[in-house]
């Protein structure tokens, strides 16, 4: 009897120390680790495309329906912490309906996400139309995702405000959320950054200092929830290395944020960025990749990583049956509702087995040279702006497309309408319609040299202000100073030929831009404190205030769009068997629209010399003679103390 019961006793005590040490374990688990999976920068990309990628054509990438099977998957291994860093409209024709049908802040509620926050692109469509998306949403979901902001003020009384925030109202907002996974206690902030805000020229928000609002709602924070865990959703941005960007500055100004998910600068870290103990990460855009990393408490109540990885939607990646039929749902509703007025449809091939390599969106920014990418917007934006009526007593004689409003590139195989519109995405018309109008302004052959000299001379400081050009022609030379980087600019009259014109300056040449493009260049003479002066003009030589005054309109009377402009110039080509265009090799080969001088030969740094190259040089030389005087007169000076000691 004493046998069995000292039997019993052991197995009970064994099985006691056993289950003690499961529970740790699964304590530990539950608490030592949290995974955090989240996407930034959508862009409406809802459906997946084909890609360029490092000079590599890659097919069938990104979507919902590929993003939804990355998350289920990733849940049914642990409770994942889901979230989104801004930007997930304006890319593709799905934004057209973002007030009636809000497809993408859809996706999000069905999904699961835990939190998100706004981007600068949100703004582009006016208060009414995100405010109603904000309204579609939360009426469409009992239970949403949380939308925390903390540097805007919504206690402002003026007309743009007050609309937005009967939406958003509605649908719900914060500067933070409390969310448990794991049985850890996670707050979850958000914040747009000070450049994502410039780039938001339609929002009439006030917002609070990024960094200020950050501060004070981390001390909050910490001195109300106290928190396992703070991760900031900061919609500013970092760059691929470590350096002095917007949220590697915020990291160190808020030591006490443990993870900083990145938006607004497309950057795709492979490897994450450490500040102090505060982890930065950042997926990309265009639902390209998806962000993935888990992080362990430390025995200093911080957090040390575990895993991170960007992983790309391949085609490796099953699509969701579901989301592929809302998709295609949504496809026939745009068809109806956006492209019947155009007679087009989302899938309609207009261009067919296109075998010409383009350059990357990413390469107009990156890269100071021609662009093929370039020479076939611009040239389309010319080539159908001289099929509309405006045109048929003064012709179009050049265009511009600054790199800012390329978005995507069109790749080898053929080409849709959705492959069009994707290229030249950004803006909505006078008319409330999506993309911005062409528009008609006459500058005189000087003012296209100073185009010309900002593209060359500011660039590479703003890089969306890279210019391409269809009917002009320039060198410039990198090494050369400031203000007087261009050599020479040339006409070339006819598209899809190189031919070549002297530039009459007295002249006033007809150019055909985008409206927001427009407004731009009217802008050089105020930034550059009137250094350069370009003044958008009417035929008979007056200023244009508003660019909406000087919109092209097509026979029917409707506004010229660039992407329909682009899509119409695709299918003039020749046509194939099938009656379906194919674009000709001429845009296979560069022809010397943008001529790269890099040389120092004297020819070279001394040819066609501008004005401000003898104004600067004069500046230099009296600042030389001004140093070299006062040097002289500290010379004299400690002479005659040494002759008056001595």
């Amino acid at each position: 009897m004493r046998l069995i019961k000292r039997t019993v006793s052991a197995f009970l005590a064994v099985l006691f120390l056993f289950s003690i040490n499961v529970i740790q374990v699964s304590a530990d688990t539950a608490t030592d680790e949290v995974n955090i999976v989240f996407t930034s920068d959508l862009h409406s990309n809802v459906s997946s495309y084909n890609t360029i990628i490092d000079g590599q054509q890659i097919d069938n990438v990104g979507g919902f329906a590929k993003l939804k099977t990355f998350i289920d998957e990733k849940r049914n291994k642990s409770d994942i912490l889901l979230v989104d860093c801004g930007d997930s409209v304006m890319g593709t024709m799905s934004h057209s309906l973002i007030d009636t049908e809000a497809f993408e802040l859809s996706f999000f509620n069905e999904v699961g996400y835990d939190a998100l926050v706004m981007g600068n692109h949100d703004f582009d469509f006016g208060a009414k139309p995100l405010s109603d998306m904000y309204s579609v949403a939360k009426d469409k979901f009992d239970k949403v995702t949380p939308l925390v902001i903390c540097n805007i003020d919504w206690t402002k009384s003026d007309e743009y405000t007050k609309t937005l925030s009967i939406g958003a109202n509605k649908y719900g907002h914060s500067d933070y959320t409390i969310i448990e996974k794991n049985g850890n206690k996670i707050a979850v902030l958000g914040v747009l950054g000070k450049d994502a805000i410039k780039c938001a020229p339609t929002c009439e928000l006030t917002f609070k200092d990024p960094v200020t609002a950050v501060k004070e709602t981390v001390a909050k924070i910490k001195a109300t929830e106290n928190p396992d865990m703070i991760v900031c959703l900061s919609h500013s941005g970092t760059g691929t290395e470590p350096g002095d960007t917007e949220d590697e500055l915020l990291a160190k100004e808020v030591p006490d944020i443990d993870v900083i998910v990145s938006g607004h600068s497309h950057t795709l870290l492979k490897d994450e960025i450490l500040v102090g103990n505060t982890h930065i990460v950042s997926c990309g855009s265009y639902s390209l990749y998806t962000g993935d990393i888990t992080l362990r408490k430390n025995s200093l109540g911080r957090w040390d990583t575990v895993s991170y990885e960007a992983k790309m939607m391949d085609s490796s990646i099953a699509e969701d049956e579901t989301v592929l039929a809302q998709i295609e749902d949504l496809k026939h509703i745009i068809d109806e509702k956006v492209l019947s007025g155009y007679n087009l449809k989302a899938d309609d091939i207009i261009a067919v087995n296109n075998d010409v390599f383009f350059e990357e969106a990413q390469d107009t920014l990156d890269e100071h040279k021609e662009m093929k990418l370039g020479n076939i917007l611009s040239d389309s934006y010319r080539y159908v702006a001289n099929t509309t009526p405006t045109a048929k007593d003064r012709p179009f004689d050049a265009s511009v497309v600054p790199s800012g409003t390329i978005r995507d590139t069109i790749t080898r195989g053929n080409i849709t309408v959705a492959d069009a519109f994707k290229c030249l995405s950004l803006g909505v018309g006078k008319d409330g319609n999506i993309g911005y109008p062409l528009v008609s302004v006459y500058l005189t052959g000087k003012e296209i040299r100073t185009i010309a000299e900002v593209d060359a001379s500011i660039s590479d400081f703003m890089t969306s202000a890279r210019l391409y050009y269809s009917g002009v022609s320039t060198e410039f030379n990198p090494k050369r100073m400031i203000l007087n980087k261009t050599v020479d600019v040339w006409r070339t009259p006819a598209i899809c030929e190189d031919s070549y014109e002297e530039l009459d300056d007295d002249k006033l040449y007809r150019i055909v831009t985008d409206s927001y493009s427009m407004s731009m260049l009217g802008a050089v003479t105020d930034l550059s404190k009137g250094i350069l002066s370009v003044v958008p003009k009417d035929e008979n030589g007056n200023p244009i205030k508003d660019p909406y005054d000087s919109i092209i309109y097509d026979e029917n009377g409707n506004e010229l769009k660039a992407w329909v402009a682009f899509a119409e110039y695709l299918q003039s080509f020749e046509s194939n068997e099938e009656g379906i265009s194919e674009i000709p090799a001429y845009y296979n080969d560069y022809h010397n629209r943008k001529v790269v001088n890099d040389s120092f030969t004297l020819r070279a740094m001394f040819k066609n010399t501008s004005k401000y190259f003898y104004i600067i040089l004069t500046i230099c030389l009296l600042i030389i003679l001004l140093i070299l005087f006062i040097v002289r007169v500290i010379v004299k000076k400690i002479h005659k103390k040494k002759v008056f000691k001595n």
